[in-house]
C-alpha cells in the first residue's frame, strides 16, 4: 500500500517507544507520528516559531529541538505536548542541537 505524504518537509526521523515513526515538520511547528502499518499520520502542534529540529526517543516520550526557541520539547504517546526552558542558551542562534539520549533513559 502506497501513501502520500501532503505535510511539510518532515525529519529528524525516529522511531519512538511505541513502535512508530516519529518526525518533526519544521516549517508547520509540529512533531508528527506515522503509524507503519496503517499509513494514518497524527500531527501535534508545538510553540509557534519553534521550527523544531532534532529529535529522540527516552522516558517513554519523544523529545525535539527548537531552533529559534531556547527551548526542548517532550511529546508524550498520548499526545500531550510539552516545553522546557533551556537557560543561558544564546537565543535564536545557531539552533539548540543535538539532542542526545542518556544511557539510563532519563
Amino acid at each position: 500500500m502506497t501513501h502520500e505524504w501532503t505535510g511539510n518537509s518532515g525529519f529528524g526521523i525516529i522511531t519512538g517507544p511505541d513502535g512508530n515513526v516519529w518526525f518533526v515538520e519544521d516549517s508547520a511547528d509540529q512533531v508528527a507520528r506515522l503509524v507503519p502499518s496503517t499509513g494514518q499520520v497524527t500531527q501535534f502542534p508545538i510553540d509557534l516559531n519553534c521550527f523544531p529540529q532534532d529529535m529522540a526517543s527516552a522516558a517513554g516520550s519523544v523529545w525535539f529541538t527548537c531552533y529559534f526557541l531556547d527551548e526542548v520539547g517532550r511529546v508524550r504517546m498520548n499526545g500531550q505536548v510539552m516545553a522546557f526552558p533551556v537557560p543561558n542558551h544564546l537565543h535564536g542562534y545557531l539552533g539548540i542541537k543535538p539532542i542526545v539520549v542518556s544511557p539510563y533513559d532519563a
